[in-house]
C-alpha cells in the first residue's frame, strides 16, 4: 500500500518542483488579446528564455509586433497547438482604397525556427515595367507610381511564378514575391474568364497575412525539450554573439539537457512498475520489456513495437495488452471473422482494416482501408461515409497517396464542363450516405492544386450538396482511371478497397527519440503522456537507457505466501541447473560440429572464366582492377550468429531479390547479408549470376563483395562490406532529406564518383552492364564517397555484339525507353538511367512520384521538358544556390544538358558513359577553379539564352564513338 499512496502524492511534489524550477522569463505575457510565452518572449525583457531571433515587440500595448531582418510583421495570432503563427506585412497593414498595393522587401523566411506553412502560396508584384506583360496570370495594378511619369506598368501575377530570364526581359525595377494565404488567393481570383481582380482585391490579401510554422529544428534543442526542459539563451560575452545556449530544468540551468530529480526517477519507475488497479484490464505487476520487441501476428500482418495489441485480444493467448509497449493510438484489435483474423485500428472514432505494415528503415508505412468500404453496403459501389482524421503526432498522409472527392445529392446547374475530371456514378445499387438530399453522385478525381480548385467549382454548381475527400493510393487510381466507363460503374470501388497509406514515425516533441536512439522502448500512459523509457533486463531509464532510474523503490510485486514463494525458488533453481547443463552440452557439439565444418569447407571458391566471369588483365581501370580472387565460402551457421539469426531488428531494406541485414563477423568486419528470398523462382540463376560478377570486381567505388555460401548451402547468402552512410535516395528526398547533408559540391562529387563506377564496369573485359542504375543502389560511406550497390540485375556483355536480348528488368522510371520496346540491352541503357540519376541530384525529386502532376509523373519526361523549354528553375532544387550563387548555376546548367543528353529516346544519341564522365570531371574541375577565385569576375553570370542551341535534342549528333 505504500508504494501506492507514494505514487498518488508524487504528482503533487512534481507539480511544486516545476513550478518552482520555472524561470522568470518563461512565464506568461500578454499584448492585447494575444497570449505570449514560450517559445516567444518579449524584447522588453531579457531573451533567456525561448528560440532566439523570434522576440516579440508589444506596442501601445495593443500590436503584436515580430520583427525580421529590419522589417516588422504584425501578429494577428499564435496557435501553440498547431504550432502555426499568422502574421502580415505592417507596411500595408492601414492602407485602403484603390491605390497601388506596394511592397518593398521579398519575404525570405531562413531562420532555424521559422517555415513557411503549407497553407501559403505566392503572388509576385513587377513594379515599373518597360515591357508590356502578356502572361495568362498577369493582372495590371493602377496608380502604382513612378509609372504615370515614364509610362512604365506594374503588374500581379496571382500564379507567383516568374523566372529571372522573364523579369529580365520586361526590364521591371523591382521584382517582389509575397507569400499569402492560398484559400484568401483563391477567393480574389475568382473562376476562369472572370472580371480580373483589381488593386484592393490584392492588398486584402496582403493584409490577410500568411501563416509561418514554428518548431525547434536543431538538435541542441530537440535534446533540451526532449528531457522536459526550455531552451533559451543567456547572455555571455565572452561568447560569440554574445549568447549561449542553455536549458532551463526545474533543478536549474544546464548546457545541455534536464537531468530528473529524485521525485521525477522515482515517479517514473514507481509509474513503470506498481500496478494500479482500476476499472480497465490491469496492467501487468512487472514490465517484460522483451514483450516489447516481440511480434504478433494477426492474419498476414505482423504487429509489433510501435504498434501493440489492444487489450483482451483473442487472438493471442497470455498477451497481457500492455499499454506501454507502443505509441498511443497505435492500438490494433483482432478479431475472428469467420475463418480469417482481421486486425483493425481506431482513427478518430472510425475503425480502418489493417492490410499491411511496413517496418523497413526507409519505408514504414501501414496500409488501410476503410471497414464500412470493405463491409457495408454497394457492393462493388460503396459510398463512402466520412473522411479521413488522425492523430498526426504519430501518423502522416504518405505522398504516394491522391484524393477522391464524393459529391452526393448533386443537381448541376447546366452541364458539366469537360476540362472537370469529375464522372457521374451510374451504379444500380449505390446509395447515398445519410443526410444526403436526392441528385446525382458524382466522384471528382484530384492528383493536384488545379483539380482542388476544379472540385470547389464543382462544388458551386451543384449547390447544396454534401461532400467528402477521402485518400487512396495513387497508383490503383491511375490503373482504374484509365477505363472511365468501368470507372464510374464500380471501378473507382476497387480503388477505395485498395486502401490508402500513412506514415508513422519516430517522434521528437518528447523523450521518445531519445529512448529509441538508446535502444529502449517508450513507456506511454493510457492518456498518451511519455512515462520513461524500458530498457533491457526490464529496467527503466529518464529520458533513455542511459540514465536508469536507481532501483531504490521496491520493484517486487505484491508478495505471495511463503509457500508459493519457496515452490517457485525451487523450481526455478532446478530448471536453471537442467538448463545451464543443457547449455553447455549443446555448445560443446555445437563448437565440434563448427570446427568439424570449417575443416572440411573453409576454402576458396573460384569461378572458372568459361562462365563468362570477368577474367582479363586489362590493367587498371579508372583506379579499378580486373583479377581472379577467390570468393570465400562462408557457413550458413556463422551467418545466422552474425545476423542474430536474421533479426528484423538488423533488417537494413530490399535489394535484388533478397532481404539485407546488417552482421558482424568475428573478426570485427561489420557486413551487410542478403538473404535470397525463397520464393524467388530465379533465386538459384541470381546468386549465381551475382556471386561471378562480383568476385572478378574490385574498384574503391564499388561495393566490396567478401563472399558467399555455396550454392548446396541451406540457404543462398552473400555478404558484402556495410555502407552506413545510407543510399543517395535517402539524402535526396527520403527520411534524411531535411538533414540537407548534401550540397551542391558534394553532390557532383557524387556524380563522379557513380560515374567512374559504371565507367570501370564498361571498361572491362567482357564488360558488365548494371541494368538497374539508381539512387537507392548508390550508397553512400561516412566520408560521403560512393559506393555502386546491387548487382542482381547485372548482365555480362560479349564484345563482338551490339546488343543482347533479354526481357525488361530493372526499376520503373530509370529503365532504358529502347530496353523496354524492344528487349534490346546495351552499354547506353546504364547510360540512360545515369541521367535520371542526374536528374535526381540536381533537382532533389524522386524518379517516379504519382503526386506530381500527370505529365510530370516520370522525372526523365519532366527535365526533357523543363530543359527544352528553358524552364530549369521549375526542374532544379533552389537551396542548393541556383539563385544565390553563380557558379553554382553554371555548374548545375551544365549537368542538366548532359542529363538531357542521357535522357535521349534514341539510344545512340546517348553519349557513352566514359565520355559523361569526362565531361563531369571538367565541370568539377572548372566549379573548384571558380570557387579558388581562379575565373573571378571573368565570364559573368549564365546567360539565360546560352543554352538554348545545346539543349535542342535536333541539334545534337548522334555518337557511335566505341571506347
Amino acid at each position: 500500500m505504500a508504494p501506492l499512496l507514494l505514487l498518488l502524492l508524487l504528482p503533487v511534489q512534481l507539480l511544486l518542483a516545476v513550478a518552482d524550477a520555472v524561470p522568470d522569463s518563461c512565464t506568461k505575457a500578454t499584448c492585447g488579446d494575444q497570449d505570449i510565452h514560450y517559445p516567444f518572449w518579449l524584447n522588453s525583457s531579457t531573451p533567456d528564455c525561448g528560440y532566439h531571433l523570434i522576440g516579440l515587440v508589444c506596442e501601445g500595448n495593443s500590436t503584436l509586433i515580430l520583427p525580421f531582418k529590419s522589417h516588422r510583421y504584425i501578429v494577428s495570432s499564435i496557435d501553440y497547438k498547431t504550432h502555426t503563427v499568422l502574421v502580415s506585412d505592417a507596411d500595408i497593414a492601414d492602407e485602403y482604397g484603390a491605390g497601388c498595393p506596394r511592397l518593398h522587401v521579398n519575404v525570405t523566411i531562413d531562420t532555424v525556427w521559422l517555415r513557411l506553412a503549407p497553407s501559403d502560396s505566392n503572388i509576385t508584384f513587377l513594379y515599373s515595367c518597360k515591357r508590356n506583360i502578356t502572361l495568362s496570370s498577369a493582372v495590371e495594378l493602377s496608380g502604382c507610381q513612378p509609372q504615370q511619369q515614364d509610362g512604365n506598368r506594374s503588374y500581379v501575377l496571382w500564379d507567383g511564378g516568374i523566372t529571372g530570364a522573364e523579369a529580365y526581359e520586361f526590364e521591371c525595377e523591382e521584382v517582389v514575391v509575397a507569400p499569402v494565404l492560398d484559400v484568401h488567393k483563391k477567393a480574389v481570383v475568382g473562376a476562369p474568364g472572370g472580371p480580373p481582380p483589381g488593386n484592393g482585391s490584392f492588398r486584402e490579401v496582403l493584409q490577410g497575412g500568411f501563416e509561418l510554422n514554428y518548431d525547434t529544428h536543431n538538435h541542441q534543442c530537440d535534446r533540451c525539450e526532449g528531457s522536459g526542459g526550455w531552451c533559451g539563451y543567456q547572455r555571455d560575452e565572452t561568447h560569440a554573439g554574445g549568447l549561449t545556449f542553455t536549458c532551463f530544468c526545474e533543478g536549474g540551468p544546464t548546457s545541455d539537457r534536464c537531468v530528473p530529480s529524485l521525485p521525477v526517477l522515482l515517479f517514473v519507475f514507481l509509474a513503470v512498475h506498481v500496478p494500479v488497479t482500476h476499472a480497465d484490464p490491469p496492467l501487468p505487476s512487472t514490465y517484460d520489456v522483451s514483450m516489447c520487441s516481440e511480434s504478433f501476428s494477426c492474419g498476414v500482418v505482423e504487429i509489433r513495437y510501435p504498434f501493440y495489441l489492444a487489450n483482451a485480444t483473442e487472438a493471442t493467448a497470455d498477451y497481457s495488452g500492455n499499454f506501454s509497449c507502443g505509441y498511443t493510438d497505435l492500438s490494433i484489435s483482432c478479431k475472428l471473422e469467420g475463418q480469417t483474423w482481421i486486425p483493425t485500428i481506431r482513427l478518430d472514432g472510425d475503425d480502418y482494416t489493417v492490410e499491411n505494415i511496413s517496418y523497413h528503415y526507409d519505408r514504414q508505412t501501414i496500409l488501410l482501408v476503410d471497414s464500412d468500404v470493405l463491409g457495408g453496403a454497394g457492393g462493388d459501389c460503396p459510398a463512402v461515409r466520412h473522411e479521413v482524421s488522425f492523430n498526426e503526432t504519430w501518423l502522416h498522409s504518405s505522398s504516394y497517396n491522391d484524393n477522391l472527392t464524393f459529391l452526393f445529392g448533386c443537381d448541376p446547374r447546366g452541364p458539366v464542363p469537360p476540362e472537370f475530371d469529375a464522372y457521374k456514378i451510374n451504379c444500380t445499387q449505390f446509395k447515398s450516405p445519410p443526410g444526403a438530399a436526392p441528385g446525382d453522385s458524382f466522384v471528382v478525381i484530384m492528383t493536384d492544386e488545379h483539380d482542388r480548385y476544379l472540385e470547389q467549382e464543382l462544388a458551386t454548381k451543384c449547390g447544396n450538396t454534401m461532400i467528402i475527400t477521402v485518400p487512396v493510393r495513387g497508383d490503383v487510381l491511375m490503373a482504374a482511371s484509365y477505363n472511365k466507363s468501368n470507372f464510374t460503374s464500380g471501378g473507382y470501388g476497387g480503388v477505395l478497397k485498395g486502401g490508402f497509406e500513412l506514415e508513422w514515425s519516430r517522434i521528437t516533441e518528447d523523450g521518445c527519440h531519445l529512448c529509441e536512439a538508446s535502444n529502449g522502448q517508450c513507456a506511454y500512459s493510457q492518456v498518451g503522456d511519455f512515462l520513461g523509457c524500458l530498457c533491457h533486463g526490464g529496467k527503466a531509464g529518464w529520458p533513455d537507457c542511459e540514465h536508469i532510474v536507481p532501483a531504490t523503490a521496491s520493484t517486487a510485486t505484491a508478495s505471495r505466501s511463503k509457500k508459493k514463494t519457496a515452490i517457485i525458488a525451487g523450481v526455478v533453481a532446478g530448471g536453471a541447473g537442467v538448463a545451464g547443463l543443457a547449455a553447455a552440452i549443446f555448445l560443446f557439439m555445437r563448437k565440434r560440429k563448427q570446427k568439424k565444418v570449417i575443416n572440411s569447407s573453409s576454402k576458396l571458391l573460384k569461378y572458372s572464366g568459361s562462365d563468362g566471369t570477368p577474367r582479363s588483365r586489362v590493367g587498371d581501370v579508372e583506379s579499378g582492377s580486373i583479377e581472379d580472387p577467390p570468393t570465400h565460402l562462408f557457413t550458413y551457421e556463422e551467418l545466422e550468429e552474425a545476423t542474430n539469426c536474421f533479426n528484423e531488428n538488423r533488417e537494413l531494406g530490399d535489394g535484388g531479390f533478397g532481404t539485407v541485414y546488417k552482421g558482424y563477423l568475428k573478426d570485427g568486419r561489420v557486413v551487410a547479408v542478403k538473404r535470397l528470398y525463397n520464393n524467388s523462382y530465379r533465386r538459384v540463376e541470381q546468386f549465381q549470376n551475382e556471386a561471378a560478377i562480383l568476385s572478378g570486381l574490385r574498384h574503391p567505388n564499388l561495393v566490396m563483395f567478401y563472399g558467399c555460401t555455396s550454392s548446396q548451402s541451406r540457404e543462398l547468402l552473400l555478404v558484402y562490406e556495410f555502407v552506413a552512410n545510407g543510399t543517395v535516395a535517402d539524402h535526396l528526398h527520403g527520411q534524411r532529406a531535411p538533414e540537407r547533408a548534401l550540397s551542391w559540391p558534394l553532390r557532383l562529387s557524387i556524380a563522379v564518383e557513380s560515374a567512374t563506377a559504371l565507367t570501370y564496369l564498361h571498361a572491362i573485359e567482357p564488360p558488365v552492364v548494371h541494368r538497374d542504375v539508381k539512387t537507392t543502389n548508390i550508397l553512400l560511406d561516412a566520408d560521403y564517397h560512393v559506393k555502386v550497390a546491387d548487382f542482381g540485375l547485372s548482365r555480362l556483355f560479349p564484345l563482338d555484339v551490339t546488343h543482347v536480348s533479354t526481357a525488361p528488368q530493372g526499376t520503373p522510371g530509370y529503365v532504358d525507353p529502347e530496353y523496354h520496346q524492344c528487349y534490346q540491352l546495351t552499354d547506353k541503357s546504364d547510360v540512360y538511367s545515369f541521367g535520371v540519376v542526374l536528374a535526381e541530384l540536381i533537382s532533389s525529386k524522386p524518379a517516379v512520384d504519382i503526386t506530381r502532376h500527370r505529365n510530370e509523373i516520370n522525372l526523365a519526361g519532366m527535365a526533357i521538358s523543363k530543359i527544352q523549354k528553358c524552364q530549369l528553375e521549375e526542374l532544379v532544387d533552389l537551396g542548393l544556390g541556383y539563385e544565390t550563387d553563380p557558379a553554382t548555376k553554371k555548374m548545375m546548367t551544365m549537368v542538366a544538358e548532359l542529363a538531357f543528353r542521357c535522357l535521349q529516346q534514341n539510344g545512340e544519341m546517348r553519349p557513352p558513359i566514359k565520355e559523361v564522365l569526362e565531361v563531369l570531371r571538367s565541370i568539377q574541375g572548372e566549379y573548384l577553379m571558380e570557387k579558388d577565385g581562379d575565373k573571378k569576375n571573368k565570364d559573368g553570370p549564365v546567360s539565360p539564352t546560352t543554352v538554348h542551341a545545346p539543349w535542342d535534342s535536333r541539334t545534337t549528333t548522334p555518337n557511335t564513338s566505341k571506347d
